[in-house]
């Protein structure tokens, strides 16, 4: 946990550095709203694939070494943003630096199997909070990046800062993390074929009434996610009118939000059980898309990007202990894998729609879809979602 901690910070120091001015990058590379969506969408759907594979491929052969692979070969994809003279030669980059999901399922059960089973929750939030300390300042950083040079010569200075820091992070990795996928459980489990684990996993998930409830409300949440989320910088932007830097500040504030939240809730839902959390976490999510789009100036903002990371630190750290708890180690990883899989599917078209609906209603659709559909996924939960016993 350590070695994630270290490693996942200066992963923060470049996902913060290119991310928040993408959609902007994009724009200035000649793309309207609706290509935006496109190159967003097409992440989505390669992600999906290169989380299953990491998912399946790390209940075999072990976490590690699928990790580190992902981790040098998904850089040459920042290269090509950076190279790129217009946007359709991002969706090559798009190809390559989508190889980073395959690390995502094996990260995710490895943090699951370095720890005591009471405390998975609290390692969740721990590693996420590492990542995500640099979004404090790096988010600003960028802005006043973008002011000076402009978007598109800035971004792409922030994405030749995040190669280094990638490259960094993933060195630290390759030589000091251990594998946690014990000898006794690969050595099962390389008598049984890749598919045949495989197919056993996805049964298992959709056999699981807890699971497939989870999977449901995600996806509905993530669907109007992606349809909001890539635009919400356009909005503050050109709508609100705030500048560049001030954009990097609430990104900042609201990353401030989330690490102050998210250990004491991550303690909370440990103690008092995860269902709760992912309940509470589901009412706040509709108050999101409704405090952005009310936001008259700088200082509102602030308030309204406070509401997602305190909704986040409910329902991340409970979901993946809840779900932990629910598995055997041997099929963790295939686990999270096919589940997110499924949640990624449905969420694919989310960028484009909610592009599509911003170019011929305007803003308000984008945003009324938003909040209808994050009411659906929380009616999902309190349908159908029990408290894990076992816990």
């Amino acid at each position: 946990m350590v070695v994630l901690y270290v490693s996942g910070f200066i992963y923060g120091i470049a996902g913060y550095m290119w991310t928040p001015f993408w959609a902007l990058y994009i724009i200035s590379l000649g793309a309207t709203l609706t290509e935006v969506g496109l190159v967003l969408s097409l992440r989505r759907a390669l992600g999906m694939i290169m989380d299953l594979t990491g998912g399946a491929v790390s209940d075999i052969s072990g976490r590690k070494r699928l990790i580190i692979l992902s981790g040098y070969i998904a850089p040459l994809g920042l290269v090509v943003y950076f190279l790129a003279k217009s946007w359709e030669q991002l969706l090559l980059g798009t190809v390559l630096i989508s190889i980073d999901s395959i690390r995502e399922n094996p990260l995710q059960a490895i943090q699951a199997e370095s720890v005591d089973p009471r405390h998975r929750a609290r390692a969740f939030a721990g590693f996420e909070t590492a990542t995500s300390i640099p979004g404090i300042i790096i988010p600003a950083v960028a802005g006043v990046i973008m002011e000076a040079q402009g978007v598109l010569v800035g971004e792409k200075t922030a994405i030749a800062i995040t190669i280094g820091c990638v490259l960094l992070a993933n060195t630290v990795r390759a030589i000091f993390l251990e594998e946690t996928l014990t000898t006794a459980e690969k050595s099962g489990m390389e008598k049984r074929r890749i598919s045949e684990n495989f197919r056993k996993t996805a049964a298992g998930v959709f056999h699981n009434g807890p699971i497939r409830t989870i999977m449901v409300s995600r996806a509905i949440a993530h669907f109007a996610l992606d349809a909001l989320s890539p635009l919400l910088v356009v909005y503050c932007i050109e709508n609100v009118g705030i500048t560049d830097t001030e954009y990097g500040i609430v990104t900042g504030i609201s990353l401030v939000a989330m690490i102050a939240s998210r250990l004491p809730v991550a303690r909370l839902s440990d103690t008092l059980g995860t269902r709760n959390s992912i309940l509470i976490a589901g009412f706040l999510y509709p108050l999101i898309p409704v405090a952005y789009f009310m936001a008259p100036n700088f200082y509102w903002l602030i308030i309204a990007a406070t509401i997602e990371p305190i909704a986040n630190s409910f329902n991340f750290p409970a979901r993946n202990a809840y779900i932990a708890d629910l598995v055997p180690a041997n099929r963790r990883a295939g686990t999270f894998s096919v589940m997110f899989a499924v949640i990624t599917l449905i969420a694919i078209p989310g960028s484009v729609v909610g592009a599509m609906l911003w170019d011929a209603y305007g803003p308000p659709a984008t945003f009324a879809l938003c909040v209808g559909l994050f009411i659906a996924s929380e009616l999902v939960l309190v349908a159908y979602l029990k408290e894990d016993e076992t816990r």
